[in-house]
Protein backbone atom coordinates (compact mmCIF):
# COMPACT_ATOMS: atom_id res chain seq x y z
CA UNK A 1 0.00 0.00 0.00
CA UNK A 2 1.15 3.66 -0.99
CA UNK A 3 1.13 5.58 1.56
CA UNK A 4 1.50 9.74 1.29
CA UNK A 5 3.68 11.26 3.75
CA UNK A 6 4.10 15.11 4.39
CA UNK A 7 2.55 18.27 3.63
CA UNK A 8 0.17 19.45 0.82
CA UNK A 9 2.07 21.51 -1.31
CA UNK A 10 0.60 25.23 -1.52
CA UNK A 11 -0.12 25.43 -4.60
CA UNK A 12 -2.32 22.53 -5.14
CA UNK A 13 -5.42 23.83 -6.34
CA UNK A 14 -3.81 26.22 -8.79
CA UNK A 15 -3.96 24.70 -11.83
CA UNK A 16 -6.90 22.18 -11.51
CA UNK A 17 -10.22 24.72 -11.50
CA UNK A 18 -11.97 21.46 -13.28
CA UNK A 19 -11.31 18.82 -10.46
CA UNK A 20 -14.56 17.35 -8.95
CA UNK A 21 -12.62 15.27 -6.57
CA UNK A 22 -10.22 14.93 -4.25
CA UNK A 23 -9.91 12.17 -1.83
CA UNK A 24 -6.35 11.92 0.29
CA UNK A 25 -7.75 10.12 2.59
CA UNK A 26 -5.61 7.47 4.85
CA UNK A 27 -2.51 9.06 4.44
CA UNK A 28 0.29 10.51 6.50
CA UNK A 29 -0.18 14.00 5.65
CA UNK A 30 -0.13 17.07 7.88
CA UNK A 31 -0.09 20.79 8.52
CA UNK A 32 -2.71 23.07 7.36
CA UNK A 33 -4.59 22.56 4.32
CA UNK A 34 -2.90 25.00 2.12
CA UNK A 35 -5.44 28.03 1.10
CA UNK A 36 -5.14 27.18 -2.87
CA UNK A 37 -7.24 24.29 -2.36
CA UNK A 38 -10.18 26.85 -1.83
CA UNK A 39 -9.82 28.01 -5.19
CA UNK A 40 -11.30 24.23 -6.56
CA UNK A 41 -14.56 25.86 -6.81
CA UNK A 42 -15.64 22.41 -9.03
CA UNK A 43 -14.94 20.12 -6.23
CA UNK A 44 -18.08 18.11 -5.33
CA UNK A 45 -16.18 15.73 -3.20
CA UNK A 46 -13.88 16.18 -0.51
CA UNK A 47 -12.30 13.69 1.63
CA UNK A 48 -8.71 14.76 3.76
CA UNK A 49 -9.86 11.94 6.35
CA UNK A 50 -7.38 9.71 8.76
CA UNK A 51 -4.39 11.79 8.62
CA UNK A 52 -3.10 14.83 10.59
CA UNK A 53 -4.12 17.68 9.26
CA UNK A 54 -4.74 20.71 11.35
CA UNK A 55 -6.19 24.40 11.77
CA UNK A 56 -9.56 25.96 11.41
CA UNK A 57 -12.09 25.51 8.29
CA UNK A 58 -12.63 28.75 6.38
CA UNK A 59 -14.93 30.83 7.55
CA UNK A 60 -16.56 31.20 4.40
CA UNK A 61 -16.20 27.52 2.81
CA UNK A 62 -19.69 27.19 1.82
CA UNK A 63 -19.03 29.93 -0.24
CA UNK A 64 -15.62 28.35 -2.05
CA UNK A 65 -17.24 25.04 -2.57
CA UNK A 66 -21.10 25.70 -4.06
CA UNK A 67 -21.12 22.17 -6.17
CA UNK A 68 -19.75 20.13 -2.43
CA UNK A 69 -21.58 16.95 -2.27
CA UNK A 70 -19.66 14.97 0.05
CA UNK A 71 -17.44 16.86 2.82
CA UNK A 72 -14.79 14.72 5.27
CA UNK A 73 -12.89 15.48 7.59
CA UNK A 74 -12.75 13.27 10.30
CA UNK A 75 -9.68 11.58 12.67
CA UNK A 76 -7.67 14.85 12.01
CA UNK A 77 -6.99 17.56 14.25
CA UNK A 78 -9.09 20.68 13.12
CA UNK A 79 -10.21 23.09 15.34
CA UNK A 80 -12.58 25.75 15.98
CA UNK A 81 -16.12 26.37 15.57
CA UNK A 82 -17.99 24.89 12.64
CA UNK A 83 -18.26 27.37 10.04
CA UNK A 84 -21.98 28.56 9.62
CA UNK A 85 -21.77 28.83 5.90
CA UNK A 86 -21.35 25.25 5.50
CA UNK A 87 -25.05 25.62 5.39
CA UNK A 88 -25.05 27.50 2.01
CA UNK A 89 -23.72 23.60 0.32
CA UNK A 90 -27.80 22.70 -0.37
CA UNK A 91 -26.79 19.72 -2.36
CA UNK A 92 -24.39 18.22 0.52
CA UNK A 93 -25.34 14.52 1.58
CA UNK A 94 -22.56 13.41 3.47
CA UNK A 95 -20.79 16.05 6.46
CA UNK A 96 -18.17 14.48 8.38
CA UNK A 97 -16.11 16.01 11.06
CA UNK A 98 -15.96 13.37 13.72
CA UNK A 99 -13.04 12.97 15.55
CA UNK A 100 -11.24 16.48 15.72
CA UNK A 101 -11.34 19.68 17.80
CA UNK A 102 -14.35 21.48 17.17
CA UNK A 103 -15.92 23.59 19.81
CA UNK A 104 -18.43 26.07 20.06
CA UNK A 105 -21.97 25.34 19.28
CA UNK A 106 -23.57 23.40 15.97
CA UNK A 107 -24.61 25.79 13.36
CA UNK A 108 -28.44 26.43 13.60
CA UNK A 109 -28.51 26.99 9.83
CA UNK A 110 -27.21 23.50 9.34
CA UNK A 111 -30.88 22.44 8.58
CA UNK A 112 -30.68 24.29 5.44
CA UNK A 113 -29.35 21.21 3.73
CA UNK A 114 -32.18 19.62 2.47
CA UNK A 115 -30.10 16.78 0.79
CA UNK A 116 -28.37 15.88 4.01
CA UNK A 117 -28.59 12.24 4.54
CA UNK A 118 -25.48 11.57 6.84
CA UNK A 119 -24.21 14.06 9.58
CA UNK A 120 -21.39 12.90 11.99
CA UNK A 121 -20.13 15.33 14.47
CA UNK A 122 -19.07 13.11 17.44
CA UNK A 123 -15.99 13.10 19.41
CA UNK A 124 -15.15 16.80 19.01
CA UNK A 125 -15.91 19.29 21.45
CA UNK A 126 -19.47 20.71 20.39
CA UNK A 127 -21.57 22.21 23.12
CA UNK A 128 -25.24 22.31 23.98
CA UNK A 129 -26.68 23.01 27.29
CA UNK A 130 -29.94 25.66 26.89
CA UNK A 131 -33.02 26.04 24.01
CA UNK A 132 -29.89 28.34 21.85
CA UNK A 133 -27.65 25.12 21.73
CA UNK A 134 -30.10 22.90 20.75
CA UNK A 135 -31.53 24.96 18.30
CA UNK A 136 -29.37 22.92 15.20
CA UNK A 137 -31.49 19.59 16.54
CA UNK A 138 -34.42 21.44 15.75
CA UNK A 139 -33.52 22.79 12.32
CA UNK A 140 -32.30 19.29 11.66
CA UNK A 141 -36.26 18.38 11.38
CA UNK A 142 -36.05 20.34 7.94
CA UNK A 143 -33.16 17.40 6.59
CA UNK A 144 -36.13 14.66 5.38
CA UNK A 145 -33.55 12.60 4.35
CA UNK A 146 -31.26 12.52 6.63
CA UNK A 147 -30.68 8.63 7.92
CA UNK A 148 -27.69 8.66 10.37
CA UNK A 149 -26.58 11.21 12.76
CA UNK A 150 -23.97 10.84 14.89
CA UNK A 151 -23.21 13.23 18.01
CA UNK A 152 -21.72 11.14 20.82
CA UNK A 153 -18.66 11.94 22.66
CA UNK A 154 -19.15 16.18 23.18
CA UNK A 155 -19.71 18.56 25.86
CA UNK A 156 -24.16 18.49 25.52
CA UNK A 157 -25.29 18.64 28.71
CA UNK A 158 -29.17 20.17 30.25
CA UNK A 159 -32.47 18.78 28.94
CA UNK A 160 -32.95 16.04 26.33
CA UNK A 161 -34.22 18.12 23.50
CA UNK A 162 -37.86 17.93 22.40
CA UNK A 163 -37.29 18.58 19.01
CA UNK A 164 -35.69 15.39 18.55
CA UNK A 165 -38.37 14.07 18.04
CA UNK A 166 -39.29 16.12 15.03
CA UNK A 167 -36.23 14.18 12.92
CA UNK A 168 -36.77 13.22 9.98
CA UNK A 169 -38.94 9.34 9.53
CA UNK A 170 -35.75 8.25 7.39
CA UNK A 171 -33.03 8.62 10.57
CA UNK A 172 -31.86 4.82 11.23
CA UNK A 173 -29.35 5.76 13.71
CA UNK A 174 -29.14 8.17 16.58
CA UNK A 175 -25.99 8.43 18.47
CA UNK A 176 -25.79 10.69 21.77
CA UNK A 177 -23.74 8.73 23.88
CA UNK A 178 -21.17 9.91 26.76
CA UNK A 179 -22.82 13.15 26.93
CA UNK A 180 -24.19 14.57 30.06
CA UNK A 181 -27.52 15.02 28.67
CA UNK A 182 -30.64 14.84 31.43
CA UNK A 183 -34.41 14.63 31.57
CA UNK A 184 -36.71 12.38 30.25
CA UNK A 185 -36.82 10.59 25.97
CA UNK A 186 -39.59 12.87 24.67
Amino acid sequence: MNMLEGTLPQELGTNMPQLLSLNIYDNNLHGALPSSLYNLSSLRNFDVADNNFHGRISADIGEKFPQLRYFLLSNNSFSGEIPSSLSNLTNHTLLVLSENGFSGLVPRDLGKLNALQYLLLGENMLEAGDTQGWGFITSLANCSQLQILLLGRNNFTGQFPISIANLSRTLQILDLNDNRISGSIP
